[in-house]
């Protein structure tokens, strides 16, 4: 058994990351109107994994987690919301779904240390049980869903093929009415 692996005493390491498109963008569901949508994948998006694993694994250090909280601004309906407010139910099932495995095992490593020093103490009351590691995955993401150009951040979105409406900028807020040509090309495809 390798050294590095969950049970062995020793530490291990584990990447938890939600999945993107083959253009690096991530899915996002609104709070509110919960229409889904696509943002560039970036640093912050790991740094919000982080935030919402450990605000569900008990631990001595959550200041460790602490990040300044920014605002998000839905791209359909325009509400506001903290930017870990923002994953889908999928990607919120599977996160908390890993921090209650996280959880086991490291309550595990706890109990188990006793047993690694029994040199010390011969006579435990207890017996640890590794827990079994997590097998939940999320999906791949699909290549789906129209790129808008938001040039007031110079960025880009990803929205549903079938809205018409003007996009809002996830990062600023900021309001893109969508270009006639744009828009009678996606007419042009419903009617055919």
């Amino acid at each position: 058994m390798s050294p590095f692996v969950f049970g062995s005493g020793a530490p291990w390491a584990e990447s938890v990351a939600l999945p993107t498109d083959s253009r690096g963008f991530l899915r996002r569901e609104c709070p509110t109107c919960h229409r889904l949508f696509k943002v560039r994948g970036t640093k912050l998006e790991g740094h919000l994994v982080f935030k919402r694993l450990s605000a569900r694994v008990a631990h001595a250090n959550p200041h460790e987690a602490d990040w300044p909280e920014g605002v998000r601004h839905c791209p359909y309906c325009g509400v506001t919301a903290p930017d870990d407010r923002w994953f889908t139910a999928e990607q919120r099932a599977f996160l908390d779904k890993r921090a209650e495995t996280f959880g086991r095992e490291i309550r595990y490593e706890q109990l188990a240390q006793i047993e690694r020093t029994l040199a010390v103490n011969p006579r435990p009351t207890f017996v640890a049980v590794r827990p079994e590691r997590s097998c939940a995955r999320l999906s791949a993401e699909p290549d789906d869903m129209r790129a808008v150009p938001l040039f007031c951040c110079r960025e880009e979105i990803k929205v549903l093929e079938s809205w018409l409406g003007a996009v809002r900028c996830f990062l600023c807020g900021t309001e893109h009415e969508l270009g006639a040509a744009l828009l009678r090309e996606r007419l042009a495809r419903v009617l055919t």
